[in-house]
């Protein structure tokens, strides 16, 4: 889910026309060319389709979609076409957490056996902390793509196509018997894991399931009525289908069971209503008290006192990418990638969704938002990557 090589790629922006200037002077008329070049230039070869939004402040300045919600259809993207977000999930399951910390109910230095009881941690204390924070040591047991992977979407098992569709608790037995990495705390490695036990410890501490609690706690109040927990039964207007590019061709993605991703990326939304989501998030205490966001925001440490790579916070990284502060995350799973952006020193936002998984790259979505971005910057690609 999380890349290590990101370059250039967006794709989908809704425009509201005014002579409004956001970053070095850029116009949105400037920032409407720029982006319709790049994408018109990029998209075909890439992706099926792409939303994208720019926002400074409370106002969007750029919201535009490109290429094909469904491709078998002729559907065409849109600004409230809903993708799949992939990790961009693990900021709300660490949201969460915070919440209920802020109530009492936890404390991120809890031992996670406190809440999973027969959890079998080796005889190591594994905080609550070391699983947002990924210095757990637990394994990251999905791999998209890799065939190697037990869950990976469609592999072959005893020549018969293998699909999970499975209760969370049944899904820890894929990776909990697994030695760990390393001692928790001593190191960092990217772990879906460790969100996925995340998931079963808000379950247990609200009294409600994961998806009760993200529907009923973050979208419901925040009116992010296009945002849900991954369903494929449900009928969800203006839904996109998955790809996936392989040999520089499109074709539908595999159907991975939202059993799989669970906390760490299990969650559906639009460009508009992670616009919402970050306004709120970043700019109000509606969500999150001030102590519990500035916590969710600062970057993490090793038990030596080394911070996290990339600034990685809860669910969440800071990095500085070219002498400018970020807050951000990336989004890949099944037939999707996805970016969230904000620059809190301008007061930027830059959103960019897309339906197609990338093929052992960077995906689309992750191009865009680099290259949008150090165009806003008037930077160079290479000196805003963050990984």
């Amino acid at each position: 889910m999380l890349k290590k090589n990101y370059y250039l790629s967006i794709f989908c922006i809704v425009s509201t026309l005014s002579s409004l200037s956001v970053m070095a002077n850029k116009s949105v008329e400037e920032i409407t060319k720029w982006t319709n070049d790049f994408v018109e230039e990029t998209l075909p070869s890439k992706a099926a389709g792409v939303s994208i939004l720019v926002a400074k402040g409370d106002k969007i300045i750029f919201s535009k979609a490109y290429g094909y919600a469904d491709l078998e259809n002729r559907v065409l993207a849109k600004v409230n076409t809903v993708y799949q977000i992939g990790s961009i999930t693990k900021q709300f399951t660490s949201v969460a957490i915070m919440q209920l910390v802020s109530q009492g109910k936890l404390n991120l230095n809890d031992d996670i056996t406190k809440y999973i009881p027969d959890y079998p941690s080796k005889g190591k204390k594994i905080t609550i902390a070391n699983i947002l924070y990924h210095t757990s040591g637990i394994k990251n047991y999905i791999k998209a793509g890799d065939a190697d992977s037990k869950m990976a979407p469609g592999r072959i098992v005893n020549n018969v196509e293998y699909r999970l569709d499975l209760r969370p608790d049944e899904m820890r037995n894929f990776f909990e018997n697994e030695p760990l990495n390393f001692e928790p705390g001593t190191s960092w490695s990217y772990s879906n894991g460790g969100y996925f036990l995340a998931g079963l410890i808000i379950e247990k501490a609200s009294g409600l399931s994961y998806k009760e609690y993200i529907e009923s706690k973050l979208f419901t109040p925040l009116s992010m009525t296009n945002s849900s927990y991954t369903n494929f039964e449900n009928i969800v207007p203006n839904r996109a289908r998955g790809y996936k590019l392989e040999n520089d061709k499109l074709l539908n993605a595999d159907l991975m069971d939202m059993s799989v991703p669970y906390a760490a990326g299990a969650l559906s939304s639009t460009i508009a209503d992670l616009f919402k989501w970050n306004r709120k998030l970043h700019t109000t205490n509606i969500i999150l008290n001030k102590e519990s966001y500035k916590k969710l925001i600062t970057p993490g440490k090793l038990n030596n006192g080394s911070v996290l790579p990339i600034n990685y916070a809860l669910g969440i990284a800071s990095p500085i990418r070219n002498g400018h502060k970020a807050i951000l995350h990336p989004g890949s799973i099944s037939g999707f990638s996805s970016i969230s952006s904000y620059f809190p020193e301008q007061d930027l936002t830059i959103i960019v969704l897309c339906n197609t998984s990338p093929n052992m790259s960077a995906g689309y979505a992750d191009m865009v938002e680099l290259a949008l971005s150090a165009f806003l910057y008037d930077s160079e690609p290479e000196k805003f990557r963050f990984m």
